[in-house]
């Protein structure tokens, strides 16, 4: 962000660390002083455009701005409360001079069509070589060294989330005390993202570690205790292996772009084409999509319909 004061940002990308450090940077630059008084926060489920409205007219008291923070803006076209708002927005991101600004914050990433004339603050996850950078001074701050496997397994195990590389960075200093961070370190002492963890067990899956697999599903489940925080993943990975496998001869990094995930996950998903077709994924794909809906209209329990599929994932693998 530049030192221009715009009337219409958006903070937006799955990266909920930088869309609080976005959040906590303008706030400072805005209403330094009274805080209290100059920020609001509203939910764009709970206004209609002429609330909206008021809310930016409305006048800062001992700062130069006032701040209206809006959550909860999902773009639809079909929604005409939320084409009214973004109306209002619209017409306030023309103005040249103005008292109020209006930060929208999404974890979605918005588009300069979605929201016309507003001021974008990327806050998408970091590329690898940047992680490695943030964690590397941070470790050589508490003067400690930290070994690249370490740093790789690190961002790996947790999806590239700041959030939980800060925290985990934190854990292995106070552990480690002096020396260097070995990649055992990590493995020992940082927690898997949920999907890290689903993609290891579609790896066992191709590489025929069936009751590995087995045993990892039932684990996981039995810790989360919800099979859509393993369905949903599973679902989202096969989908994106049926794009890659069609799209095998484009690059690991035009595929991490088109799909907006990192290039290792492109190829840990490679791993699957390897081991079943186009035809096979596409399967796979609709047959998640339907025990998702046969969960939700309850003619199955979550736990037996979960298990069921990862069987038929395994007699998938099995026959190819």
């Amino acid at each position: 962000m530049n030192n221009k004061i715009n009337s219409v940002y958006v903070i937006s990308g799955n990266d909920a660390y930088l869309r609080q450090f976005s959040l906590n940077e303008l706030q400072r630059k805005l209403v330094p002083s009274f805080s209290e008084l100059n920020l609001v926060n509203l939910s764009a489920q709970k206004l209609n455009e002429n609330e909206l409205f008021e809310a930016l007219c409305a006048y800062p008291f001992g700062d130069s701005y006032k701040m209206i923070v809006l959550n909860d803006l999902k773009v639809a076209k079909q929604n005409k409360s939320i084409t009214e708002l973004l109306k209002v927005i619209a017409n306030h991101a023309k103005l040249e001079e103005f008292s109020t600004v209006l930060v929208i914050v999404n974890p979605e990433n918005l588009s300069a069509s979605d929201v016309n004339g507003a001021c974008f603050v990327d806050c998408s996850h970091l590329s690898e070589e940047k992680l490695t950078k943030i964690i590397e001074e941070k470790v050589k701050e508490s003067g400690l060294t930290i070994d690249k496997r370490a740093i790789q397994t690190l961002i790996n195990f947790t999806l590239c989330d700041l959030t939980r590389i800060n925290l985990e960075v934190s854990k292995l200093i106070a552990f480690k005390n002096s020396g260097v961070i070995s990649e055992d370190d990590v493995k020992r002492l940082v927690s898997k993202d949920v999907e890290f963890q689903v993609f290891e067990i579609q790896e066992k899956i191709a590489q025929g570690k069936y009751d590995e697999c087995v045993l990892a599903v039932s684990s996981l489940y039995e810790k989360e205790k919800n099979a859509f925080s393993i369905i949903s993943p599973l679902y989202n990975n096969y989908r994106r292996a049926l794009f890659i496998a069609i799209n095998k001869n484009e690059s690991d990094e035009t595929l991490a772009n088109l799909l907006q995930i990192k290039p290792f996950a492109v190829k840990m998903l490679r791993k699957q084409i390897a081991v079943f077709s186009v035809k096979k994924l596409k399967n796979l794909v609709d047959s998640l999509y339907a025990l998702d809906s046969k969960i939700k209209q309850g003619k199955i329990k979550e736990d037996i319909g979960l298990i069921t599929e990862v069987f038929n994932i395994i007699q998938m693998r099995k026959n190819s």
